[in-house]
């Protein structure tokens, strides 16, 4: 059976980073939304997110940043896929762009009752935002 999935809501980001390098060091907000289609072979979607700051550290640059997930999976088999579905990211501060395309696999198996899933995904960006971004990134989850 086919079926879409759509979304929306809200989105923030807390300053919790344990060193002020790994994050923005403000309380930001914005929308988010994401919109889905499960068919029986092929799950193809994304998720919207941006964020404005509306607090913290004022010695910081603003934060008006969006990302978007785009996801394109093709299933082998009930419990295997194929796709990609990694993050494009614009600082619109900056006018920085991060955009990585990739391939990867994954898969779900039961531990006791608990459905888990694994995979992998290589990724190249055609696009990064500075001399310092990456070219390609390892994405390993669970």
């Amino acid at each position: 059976m086919d079926k879409g999935v759509l979304g929306a809501g809200w989105t923030h980001i807390f300053p919790t980073a344990t060193d002020k390098t790994l994050g923005f060091e403000k309380w930001a907000v914005g929308p988010a939304a994401t919109a889905f289609y499960l068919g029986d072979k092929w799950v193809i979607g994304g998720v919207f997110q941006h964020w404005w700051d509306y607090a913290g550290d004022n010695d910081r640059k603003d934060v008006n940043l969006t990302d978007f997930q785009y996801v394109i999976r093709y299933k082998i088999n009930p419990l295997t896929q194929i796709g990609c579905g990694p993050n494009i990211q614009y600082d619109w501060e900056d006018e920085k762009l991060s955009f990585p395309i990739g391939i990867g696999m994954d898969s779900t198996t039961m531990i006791g009752s608990m459905p888990f899933r694994y995979g992998f995904e290589l990724q190249y960006y055609v696009a990064q935002d500075d001399d310092f971004g990456p070219q390609w990134n390892f994405r390993l989850f669970f």
